[in-house]
């Protein structure tokens, strides 16, 4: 599904929905962002001495982890979830009266 399709369903759906699609996918995109970090991983330890693999070890996960991207996810799903507006997609063109 493309980006625009999910946030057209994300602006069609309640709040108290939003909030509740936020923390189920959360955990799915950690799963996920946790496999290719640890690709990336093993493919530096195979490539790198050991002193620079712990080196970009440290990097890595400074930039994807819990304080890195992680969070970011977190952030940005919340304020996408927080039903104040913030999330709500713009429209192009005249909104139609009601």
């Amino acid at each position: 599904m493309t980006r625009a399709y999910y946030q057209d369903r994300t602006y069609q759906k309640s709040s108290r929905q939003q909030i509740y699609d936020g923390a189920c996918i959360l955990p799915l995109l950690i799963v996920a962002l946790n496999e290719r970090k640890n690709r990336l991983l093993l493919t530096a330890q195979v490539g790198l001495p050991d002193n620079q693999f712990e080196a970009y070890r440290k990097i890595l996960l400074d930039e994807l982890g819990r304080n890195g991207f992680e969070r970011d996810l977190e952030e940005i799903l919340k304020q996408q979830t927080e039903g104040n507006g913030t999330g709500r997609q713009i429209q192009a063109g005249k909104e139609v009266p009601k």
